[in-house]
């Protein structure tokens, strides 16, 4: 089972977007199913970027706040999946059935909310009970979980890194998101664990610019190796972390890197596979190739 952090060190990074778009294809990638599907938690307490997205603020059974950060455990953490099926277990029972929303048989993909009121809880049972998760969700052969989480060093982040395998590290390709990206990352070597960070660029303008005497999207991939990805490596060598930079590979054809901007995100943020998949919308060059980078992202995730 995969545990996967969607993560950035500003807000305004496209972080939980990128997520939405990217499920579908892990799921396929990892093969899930209505018996053995993909867990999302919106950690993000304070504003529950993918509960909007998803828009099941109206609709959920149970939330983060109550099954997690309030809980003193997790209800039915010990229970025989022989015995009791994933659709009768009083926690999976709390979350609400989302495959619909990626164009996938509906208990394919399970999300536990947060409420848009905001985290109030006492966070100090966090991370035990997501380690309780964990192994719930192995017990059930969900195929992952996959954490929307806060950005910054909030609680609730660092919490959701600590319990993931792989960190997908959401980033704008300006200044200020470049050298948070990396600050971020530097620190990672005081942290445990054994974790694949994977940096993505967002929101990447194919637009052709000249800025400061640098060439946009030309140079970005240039100034991204060197202040973060070269940096990052150095610390990360005598440590257990790996930084994965696949995505700073330039689309067939293009300067592009990352994920491209797509226009139709600045009006309402669409899972581009559904739109595609149910013929909902014509899709534009721009949707096209998100898609394209979109599939990589879930493959450079899902590799061993």
């Amino acid at each position: 089972m995969r545990t996967i952090s969607f993560f950035s060190y500003k807000g305004g990074s496209c972080r939980s977007t990128t997520a939405y778009n990217t499920i579908p294809f892990i799921a396929r990638d990892l093969g899930a199913t209505e018996n053995e599907p993909i867990i999302i938690i919106d950690t993000d307490i304070d504003s529950a970027g993918m509960t909007l997205l998803l828009e099941q603020q109206n609709d959920l059974r149970g939330t983060v706040d109550e099954l997690i950060i309030e809980a003193e455990d997790i209800e039915g953490h010990n229970a025989d999946p022989e015995q009791l099926g994933i659709d009768r277990h009083p926690f999976f029972r709390k979350m609400s059935k989302v495959g619909r929303k990626f164009a996938l048989a509906d208990g394919t993909v399970r999300l536990l909310g947060s409420s848009t009121a905001g985290g109030k809880g006492e966070l100090s049972h966090m991370e035990d009970n997501l380690e309780t998760i964990k192994k719930l969700c192995a017990a059930y052969n969900c195929r992952a979980i996959i954490f929307d989480t806060p950005s910054g060093t909030q609680f609730a982040a660092r919490r959701s890194i600590n319990a993931s395998d792989t960190v997908v590290v959401c980033m704008r390709p300006t200044y200020q998101f470049r050298t948070g990206t990396k600050e971020f990352l530097m620190g990672e070597h005081d942290h445990g664990g054994k974790r694949r960070y994977l940096i993505c660029p967002t929101a990447v303008s194919l637009r052709e610019s000249v800025i400061l005497r640098s060439r946009y999207p030309q140079d970005i991939k240039g100034k991204i190796e060197e202040e973060v990805v070269n940096p990052v490596n150095q610390s990360f060598e005598q440590g257990r972390h790996k930084l994965i930079d696949g995505l700073l590979e330039r689309a067939e054809g293009s300067m592009l890197v990352g994920i491209p901007e797509v226009e139709r995100f600045k009006w309402s943020e669409s899972c581009l596979y559904q739109l595609l998949t149910d013929n909902i919308d014509d899709l534009n060059a721009d949707d096209t190739m998100a898609i394209e980078r979109y599939e990589l992202l879930s493959r450079l995730i899902c590799e061993q």
